[in-house]
């Protein structure tokens, strides 16, 4: 068993849970379940600015109508 980590009071025994156990440490998973648990763990967080140009209406306006103008004229010109 590991050792409990500094926080944790040392008397008292140091058990993994769900969210720290390892893959091998889940018996009942499946190996894509897991494999899959642990990529989006090691998935890096998004920065402050992605967040903030998530989060701005006016951003996502322009690239609402972006993508949608794009979507016309891909339909406009297959259907031409």
């Amino acid at each position: 068993m590991r050792s409990a980590p500094p926080d944790v009071d040392a008397d008292v025994p140091y058990r993994p849970t769900e969210d720290t156990m390892l893959s091998h440490q889940h018996p009942d998973r499946s190996p894509a379940d897991v494999s899959t648990a642990e990529r989006i763990a090691a998935a890096p967080l998004p920065t402050a600015a992605t967040l903030r140009r998530r989060r701005n209406l006016p951003i996502q306006l322009i690239r609402f109508a972006r993508i949608n103008l794009r979507m016309l004229v891909v339909i406009t010109a297959k259907h031409s």
